[in-house]
Formats: structure tokens, C-alpha cells, sequence
């Protein structure tokens, strides 16, 4: 629904770009003006430096520290003042709850640094966002992310960082290097950045974004921080197997009246194995590990966050999750509660997927299980290099999660968090693994690097990994074995707002309504029809 008037420019509003029907990916690069306060003052005013993405263009609908509302397919991709690498952006910023719609209002230079004790006494200003008071936006109309529609796995892409930003408690202590993870949140519209919401068509929140966060504890959990990460979105529409877990309900989130996993996916597959503790299996059916790698990542929407482990086993995959403020070398320390701060989400990569680079690493940098041509090797403890014939970080993203067991327990998934850089001399992919443990910088912490098995995945901008699209409209929906007017009959009844045990999405031709379009598109593929 294009809302009435004009952008800020004065051009009429517009739709979005293309509908985001396949893998894409995105790398952003992104700091703070020097002395901003760490949770406060100023520490909204991101400075994008870079955002590469594809084969989708990627944007941003609000940045605040760490948390960036990725908004995919903006519908003037070649108009650079889509996207926040636009220096214009510096202009839209708030002031004391004030929305703004013009160039020349509080504009913030990047690269002024201001004394930490002179930042403007309000924590939201720097922010950039496009909140439901402002009638008109920048010209990156875009597509939201949205949980019911697919799942965004992410990785940290520096290997720590010092944005000489202060203490937000006394403004003097230097926050000083430190090391990020990042985790999806999944809101499911309520954000502040604006975007075209995949599910009802109108503008609204964006959905789902990524946070990153500070591996250690810091005073008055000021957690979120400002670091380089990656991030690919796996839309289920193309076959993708995931979803978004509530350990509160144990059951799918639910979004906008929608469940939100891949279509048919009961919440089955998901098992607690600990009433007290955040530990998990899931069981994924007919495949294994033999079959594909499973990312997994914490998705809860508060500053108290996890850093998830993922162990493959014979059957699935276990999966743990630990406060990223506990210092535990070996991994032998508890888990995170079972509660409603440790739902996660997941999307499995099966080893056939067209196109696709990726590997299953051990410890010690032998490859267990790849696909697609590369070279890794181990370059000393924690760190390994990986090269990828023809490709750079310019080319493509990489994501990179733990896949394995603490050293003193091989039934345990391990507590290392990695990030990934690029050097650009030998065109090499640098992924490195550490852990927390005690230290004497200002925070009492250290960030060794550390041995650990991992899961690897390049997502190239051009030609990413896709799987057959016949794989998503199996019209079997009510699941009883046979494509017939059964499956009609469910799938009105689902439309008309009844019942869904079947956790079907009712919109099964995707074009983000569900009606007659739908109804129409089952009764054709259970004729014999193509998938739509």
C-alpha cells in the first residue's frame, strides 16, 4: 500500500524493489564519531562507511548502536541516497524526540569529536530512524524482514574494535578494544525503521534486525556496541528450513497471526533437553548432519543476551546457550536460563544446495565436510584462513558459527564466539575463535583466541547458494498424505482466520497477501501445475 504525498525530496511516494524471493547476503562496515559515551550520548550516531551486499541491494530503515533494521530491495537501487552511505543521512537525525523531514535540521558532522561531557542530554540523539509520525521517508522503500517469512543468520566481521568511546557512568574510562557477537531480533514489526512489511503489504516496522553486543559484562548491561558484522537472509519461500523458537511456549513464534518457521515445519523438532537451562536438540526430519550444516542464533530482544553453541550429532543437533559475560576458557561453565530470553532461531544448509561454498571445519582445521571449492588450513591457535578461488570480500559475505564440543566434554557444544576479516594481500578470509576469560584491562577481562570447530558459508553477492524452487508448495498442507480438496478446504479455512495445526503459511503463491490468489494457486498444483 504506497502511502500517500511525497518523500522528502518532493517525488511521490513509491512501492518497493523486487520481493527478496532467494538467498542474499550483506557485509556492513560501520563506527562512531570519536568520544561518544558507550550506551548514551551519541552512541546512536552510526557512521555507515560501506554496506555491500546482493544479489538483493540491502539498505537500513534505523540505526542505533548496535542494532541495525536491514530492509532488502529498496526501489531505487542506483539512487545512492537510498542507502546510508549517503551523507545526507547525517541530517536525519532526532533531537529531544523531535521528528524532522528536512536537510538542514540538526545536521551531525562524522568526524567532529566532541568531548564526551558536551554530547546533548538526550540517549536517542544521533539516532536515525524513520518512526510511524513521519508521513513521508528516504527514497530506499524497501522490503522488511519478517520472522513468518524467513530467518537472517549474522556474524561479527572485525576482530575487535576501540571506537574511543567513554564509560556511559562516568564519561572517563575509555570503553577500549573489545570483542563483538551478533544475534537477531525478531519483533516482528514493532521497530522503529520503516520498510514494506512482507506480510500485509503496508509500511510499518521492519521486522527483524541484527544486534551486536560486547563479549563481556559492562556496567548497567551497556552491551550493545558499534562493530563491523555480516548477515544472510534465508527466505523460506525458496526452500530454507528454519525458524524462530520460543523457549517460553515451547512452540514457533507467532507473528501477525503467523507462525514463524518454514511452511509444514512442526515446533517438534525442536526438544529442551534441561528444564532449568538453555540446552536444546533439534531433530530435523529425514536429515542429519550428514545431510547439511544448522545455523543457530539467539534471537531475544533485551541487552541480556547469549552467545549460542551448536554441536552436530549422529541425529540433529544439540544447542546450548551462555551469558556473553562469562568468563570460561575450557566451557565447563553453566548455561543460560530456560526462559523467555533464550529463544533462537535456526535455518538448516543442506550440503546438495546449488552454488554453495561451505564447510564444516574441526579444531584443529581439517575440513570434515565441505562443498564448492576452497582452501583452509589452521595458521595458529584459534585462527584459520580460508581462500575461495576468484572471490573477496567484495564479492560476497561469509558467515561463520561454532559447530562443536567444549575440549574437556565432546558431548557439549562449545562456548567460543568467531568473527571473520578479510586481507586483502593474499585475498584471504581470516576466522578466528575465542573465548572469554579474566584479564587487566579496564574490565577486569581478556579475549584469548582459542581451538574450536565451526560451521562455514560464503554467500556470493551474484550467484549465492539456492535450492530447487519445487521444493516450497508442497500442496499436501494439511498433511494427511494426499494433494486433494482436503488441502482446498484447509487452506480456506486457514485464509478465513480458523485454525492451522499444521503451522501452514496461508500465503502460498508468496505474493505477501493471502486470498483468493492462494486458493487458486493450491487448486493448480494439485492439477498438475507449476509451483508459483
Amino acid at each position: 500500500v504506497i502511502p500517500a504525498g511525497n518523500d522528502i525530496f518532493g517525488q511521490p511516494n513509491q512501492g518497493p524493489g523486487a520481493w527478496p524471493a532467494s538467498l542474499s547476503g550483506a557485509t556492513i562496515l560501520e563506527s562512531l564519531p570519536q568520544n561518544t559515551v558507550n550506551g548514551r550520548f551519541g552512541s546512536n550516531a552510526i557512521i555507515v562507511n560501506d554496506l555491500r551486499s546482493g544479489p538483493y541491494r540491502w539498505t537500513a530503515g534505523n540505526t542505533n548502536e548496535g542494532d541495525i533494521d536491514f530492509v532488502i530491495s529498496p526501489a531505487q537501487p542506483s539512487d545512492i541516497r537510498s542507502f546510508p552511505t549517503w551523507t545526507g543521512w547525517d541530517a536525519y537525525r532526532e533531537n529531544g524526540g523531535l521528528s524532522f523531514s528536512n536537510l538542514t535540521l540538526n545536521p551531525l558532522s562524522p568526524i567532529f569529536p566532541l568531548p564526551a561531557s558536551q554530547w546533548p542530554d538526550s540517549e536517542n540523539w544521533g539516532r536515525l530512524r524513520l518512526n510511524s509520525s513521519l508521513s513521508n521517508a528516504l527514497p530506499n522503500f524497501s522490503w522488511g524482514t519478517h520472522p513468518a517469512r524467513g530467518v537472517i543468520i549474522a556474524t561479527v566481521a572485525a576482530d575487535g574494535r576501540d571506537n574511543q568511546n567513554f564509560d556511559r557512568f562516568d564519561r572517563v574510562t575509555p570503553m577500549g578494544t573489545f570483542y563483538g557477537h551478533a544475534h537477531v531480533t525478531d519483533d516482528g514489526g514493532d521497530s522503529t525503521g520503516r520498510s514494506y512489511s512482507p506480510i500485509t503489504g503496508s509500511q510499518r516496522g521492519t521486522g527483524l534486525y541484527v544486534s551486536t553486543y560486547v563479549v563481556g559484562g559492562r556496567p548497567g548491561e551497556q552491551d550493545e556496541a558499534v562493530i563491523d558484522f555480516s548477515a544472510a537472509y534465508f527466505p523460506y519461500q525458496e526452500g530454507w528450513i528454519g525458524g524462530f523458537y520460543d523457549t517460553s511456549t515451547g512452540s514457533w513464534r507467532n507473528r501477525d497471526g503467523y507462525p514463524c518457521a518454514s511452511q509444514g515445519l512442526p515446533s517438534s523438532v525442536v526438544t529442551s533437553t534441561d528444564s532449568l537451562f538453555a540446552r536444546y536438540t533439534v531433530t530435523l526430519p529425514n536429515l542429519t548432519p550428514n545431510d547439511g550444516m544448522l545455523f543457530a542464533q539467539n534471537v531475544n530482544d533485551t541487552n541480556e543476551t547469549s552467545i549460542t553453541g551448536v554441536l552436530p550429532t549422529a541425529t540433529g543437533w544439540d544447542i546450548a546457550q551462555r551469558y556473553d559475560e562469562v568468563r570460561d576458557v575450557a566451557g565447563t561453565s553453566s548455561f543460560a536460563f530456560n526462559d523467555g530470553d533464550a529463544r533462537f532461531c535456526f535455518v538448516f544448509v543442506p550440503w546438495s544446495a546449488n552454488n554453495l561454498v561451505a564447510g564444516q571445519v574441526n579444531p584443529s582445521g581439517e575440513v570434515a565436510r565441505g562443498a564448492g571449492q576452497f582452501f583452509l588450513s589452521q595458521v595458529s591457535t584459534g585462527v584459520y584462513a580460508l581462500q575461495i578461488p576468484g572471490k573477496t570480500n567484495q564479492t560476497g559475505t561469509l558467515l561463520v558459527h561454532g559447530a562443536g564440543s567444549t575440549p574437556s566434554d565432546a558431548t557439549i557444544p562449545d562456548n567460543t564466539f568467531f568473527n571473520w576479516t578479510f586481507n586483502p594481500e593474499n585475498n584471504t578470509f581470516i576466522i578466528r575463535s575465542r573465548v572469554l576469560d579474566n584479564g587487566t584491562n579496564a574490565w577486569g577481562e581478556s579475549y584469548p583466541l582459542r581451538d574450536a570447530g565451526f560451521y562455514f558459508m560464503y554467500i556470493d553477492f551474484t550467484t549465492p547458494a539456492s535450492l530447487p524452487q519445487a521444493a516450497t508448495c508442497d500442496p499436501d498442507v494439511n498433511q494427511d498424505g494426499n494433494s486433494d480438496q482436503g488441502d482446498v478446504d484447509y487452506i480456506i479455512n486457514v485464509i478465513a482466520g480458523g485454525d492451522n495445526p499444521t503451522n501452514i503459511d496461508p500465503d502460498f503463491n508468496r505474493d505477501g497477501n493471502s486470498d483468493q490468489g492462494d486458493i487458486d494457486a493450491i487448486v493448480n498444483v494439485i492439477a498438475g501445475g507449476n509451483c508459483p
